[in-house]
């Protein structure tokens, strides 16, 4: 959930970038970036589901800087936005 980028992922396996993305990609099967959203889609509707914590806080504890992006990401990945989602769960 840390802000790392994937220059500073491949500095920490000592590869090249290039090779970083390569070496990934043939162990999990998609490129970084997208699996790192998918852990972060998955812990932050984790957090909602389990914990009820107010979306407002959950954006910061899975590595986004502001409410906007991750309600972005958030409802490209599951189709509504964190407060629908976790209201539909509270609902049902």
């Amino acid at each position: 959930m840390n802000n790392l980028t994937l220059e500073e992922l491949a500095f920490l396996c000592n590869t090249s970038l290039s090779t970083f993305k390569r070496r990934f990609m043939k162990l999990y099967g998609m490129p970084p970036n997208k699996w790192i959203l998918q852990r972060r889609m998955e812990k932050a509707a984790h957090l909602l589901k389990n914990y009820h914590i107010r979306t407002s806080e959950v954006f910061y504890q899975v590595g986004y800087e502001n409410h906007s992006s991750f309600s972005q990401s958030f409802k490209h990945t599951f189709g509504k936005t964190p407060k629908e989602y976790q209201t539909q769960l509270l609902n049902a």
